[in-house]
């Protein structure tokens, strides 16, 4: 999402809801960790190719509001070497799974 700074029209990228997946933990290990959890979610594209992700590239994951938080807990917002970066988006578009401020999709297709 960018968003215009000031007069001079700049733009920056926001990165409200870019967390990412611990080196340590790896895709296969994040994603075995959420369905042990129990967590609902859904891979919005470029599951096919998972666990391989191209370098500088990101997974996008729509995870139910009541899930949020068991998310939250295992991503960090740091941007060190080897951590995977995660779009992250809610049902019903929470504040930091939101896109563009609204939901990234109807709520009730999302659901």
């Amino acid at each position: 999402m960018w968003v215009s700074v000031g007069k001079s029209r700049k733009y920056i990228l926001n990165k409200q809801n870019k967390r990412h997946i611990p080196r340590s933990l790896g895709v296969d290990g994040f994603l075995n960790l959420l369905n042990k959890k129990n967590c609902r979610y859904v891979v919005i594209r470029w599951f096919d190719e998972l666990p391989k992700i191209e370098y500088g590239e990101d997974i996008d994951i729509l995870v139910h509001d009541d899930d949020a938080e068991v998310v939250d807990k295992i991503l960090v917002r740091s941007t060190r070497k080897g951590t995977i970066p995660c779009g992250l988006y809610s049902v019903s578009g929470l504040s930091s799974y939101a896109y563009r401020g609204i939901a990234y999709y109807p709520p009730y297709i999302a659901e």
